[in-house]
């Protein structure tokens, strides 16, 4: 496809009356992609998926694996935004879905990032669009309010804990769980006969992703860039803030860590530094 079709569809996508049409247009002038780049939202994906690009490599960037996911994920799309512009993701998803239901096996690679950092930057980043709530009108110093909408209006608090089951495994049948996992390392391997999963930590990216991800997909020369840093957007400030001084409730806090994603992904010490960094209460006397 030309630049200017590319240029012409990717524009079509942002009117209602063609988005439908533009979305599966693109996605089929693009070759299949090497690397599916899958994982729950807001754990530093894109920097994943930018930086196998930039080596040469074609990705598809999908939240869901399964069908019944990706179904789930369009009507909340259509209900709560517009559903004539579903985002990228989605058409790659069905792309990707298609493809595994088919047979094909697919080089996969998923990220974990601490879900309670990965709720909060999620948080940020559809409050407006998705539940309706400007972030920017909040002053820096009403995180009390703050941490209330977070806490009661955001309602994806536990995906990120059902997602490795809920579409990982129902696509593709590896059980991440069944293998131990290095925090120190960072990063493994895991197979099975439709996919192989290279799964990577969010946090230790910058000195694990090039060796890791060169020895999964048997090629040199992969820096790791950044993209989508909640930090840079709008409410980039209160964002700063929030981390900052953060009075999360421990019950929610020990929710999360207390997971078999956290107890998995996570040594003991570095979820004690976790919990202490949320609610500001040393282990020692928070438990």
């Amino acid at each position: 496809m030309t630049g200017t079709a590319a240029n012409l569809a990717r524009r079509a996508l942002r009117h209602p009356r063609s988005a439908r049409l533009a979305g599966p247009f693109l996605v089929r002038q693009k070759p299949p992609a090497d690397v599916v780049v899958a994982q729950v939202g807001k754990v530093g994906s894109q920097a994943v998926s930018a930086s196998i690009e930039a080596a040469g490599l074609h990705t598809a960037h999908v939240h869901f694996l399964s069908r019944a996911g990706l179904r789930r994920a369009e009507r909340v799309y259509e209900a709560r935004w517009d559903p004539a512009r579903l985002p990228w993701h989605i058409w790659e998803g069905r792309r990707t879905v298609a493809r595994l239901r088919s047979g094909e096996r697919l080089d996969i690679v998923t990220v974990i990032r601490d879900p309670v950092a990965r709720n909060v930057s999620s948080f940020f980043q559809v409050a407006d669009l998705q539940y309706g709530i400007d972030l920017t009108a909040l002053e820096a110093d009403d995180l009390g309010e703050l941490t209330r909408l977070f806490l009661e209006t955001f309602d994806e608090h536990e995906l990120p804990l059902r997602w490795l089951d809920d579409e990982l495994r129902a696509a593709t049948g590896v059980d991440l769980y069944e293998s131990d996992f290095d925090a120190e390392r960072g990063w493994s391997v895991t197979e099975s006969d439709r996919a192989r999963v290279l799964v990577l930590r969010t946090d230790r990216l910058a000195d694990t992703f090039t060796g890791a991800v060169e020895a999964f997909l048997g090629r040199p020369g992969i820096a790791l860039l950044q993209r989508n840093v909640s930090a840079d957007k709008a409410t980039g400030g209160l964002y700063d803030e929030f981390r900052r001084l953060p009075r999360l409730p421990e019950a929610y806090v020990d929710q999360m860590y207390n997971s078999r994603l956290a107890r998995h992904f996570f040594a003991d010490d570095e979820l004690a530094d976790l919990r202490r960094l949320w609610t500001g209460v040393p282990a020692t006397e928070g438990r």
